[in-house]
This record gives C-alpha cells, sequence and structure tokens, in this order.
C-alpha cells in the first residue's frame, strides 16, 4: 500500500450491524508524516472507498468548534477561504484572520 506505520489501531465502541453507521477506529501513527500523508489523501478515501477521516479532538474544542461552523459555512458562501487552524483547532481563520471562540462571544 503507502508504506505507513501505525503505532496503534482500535475500534471505538460496539460493533453495530451492517445498517447502521460504521464502527468509527482511531489511528495513532509512529510518524507524524504518515498522518500527514493521509490526512492529504482524505478526500479520495472518501470519494473512492467512503472512508471519512477527521483527528480525534477532545470534546470541549468540539464544542467550541459548533459554534464557528454557521460563521465558517456563511464566510464560504462569500467566497473566502474559512477553515480551523491544525496546530489550534479551536482557532478559526477567515481569510488569514483569526478568530477565537472568545471573539464571538
Amino acid at each position: 500500500m503507502l508504506g505507513l506505520l501505525s503505532f496503534r489501531v482500535h475500534r471505538l465502541g460496539k460493533r453495530g450491524d451492517k445498517k447502521s453507521k460504521p464502527t468509527p477506529i482511531i489511528a495513532r501513527f509512529l510518524r507524524f508524516t504518515d498522518r500527514e500523508v493521509v490526512f492529504l489523501l482524505r478526500a479520495t478515501l472518501d470519494k473512492e472507498y467512503g472512508i471519512r477521516i477527521g483527528p480525534d479532538l477532545p470534546k470541549e474544542v468540539v464544542e467550541m468548534r459548533k459554534h464557528f461552523i454557521p460563521k465558517m459555512l456563511e464566510a464560504r458562501k462569500q467566497g473566502k477561504r474559512a477553515a480551523f487552524g491544525s496546530e489550534e483547532p479551536y482557532k478559526l481563520f477567515i481569510d488569514g484572520v483569526q478568530f477565537t471562540y472568545f471573539s464571538f462571544f
């Protein structure tokens, strides 16, 4: 395949039947570059195989991001570049301008 090394891979929760959602897994990579390769290929994996890949974030960060999603979608509709930071996933960047949870609330 790609020659990726993983340190540990395991399933989350119980296996469901075939009709329910697939069981998520957690994969910890031995090398950061391997993780980046997988993240670069995630659009292709989703289109061709239906495999969705995302970071494992703490509940607090997920809750903070929920408040940003409407603002991010609005900015994208206006043709602006909007994305969450990779190093600081609780920050939203719109056309290079940084927004934090506290700047909105």
